[in-house]
């Protein structure tokens, strides 16, 4: 699988640590989710604050979507995983001694975008919770 986004993210230390250690994670089908990031999920790296990362990201549906597919094919695929998004979702990455509740700060260095991109809507009855749209009027107009 080819990285379509990297993105290095600095993770502020909370425990005051000097610069980190620098961790690549691929995305791979073990470590992509489709349509959202499942809580239960394990992580697929954990690190120190202070670390690096650089992140591999995938475009829609884990890659499924690429240029001069056809809507056909993106209904197909929307269609194959109800309740989720388009997105593919590299992680979860856990950080060393975090506990929930905690802030922690992220920083974003570096997103090297590839060529190509798209969007696309799919509007209507068959999927109620994208492109939702509603026609308001107010009076007098």
């Amino acid at each position: 699988m080819r990285p379509i986004l990297i993105a290095g993210v600095a993770l502020a230390s909370f425990a005051g640590s000097a610069a980190g250690k620098h961790h690549v994670l691929k995305a791979t089908p073990e470590s992509v989710q489709w349509g959202w990031l499942d809580p239960s999920e394990p992580p697929k790296l954990t690190i120190d604050s202070g670390d690096t990362v650089s992140i591999e990201t995938l475009l829609h549906a884990r890659d499924q979507i690429q240029k001069g597919v056809s809507m056909e094919k993106i209904v197909e695929l929307r269609k194959a995983n109800p309740g989720g998004g388009p997105h593919s979702i590299t992680g979860p990455i856990a950080v060393n001694g975090a506990e929930p509740g905690d802030v922690l700060e992220i920083r974003i260095l570096k997103i090297v975008p590839k060529k190509t991109g798209f969007n696309f809507n799919l509007p209507g009855k068959e999927f109620p919770t994208i492109g939702r749209w509603r026609r308001t009027t107010r009076k007098g107009t």
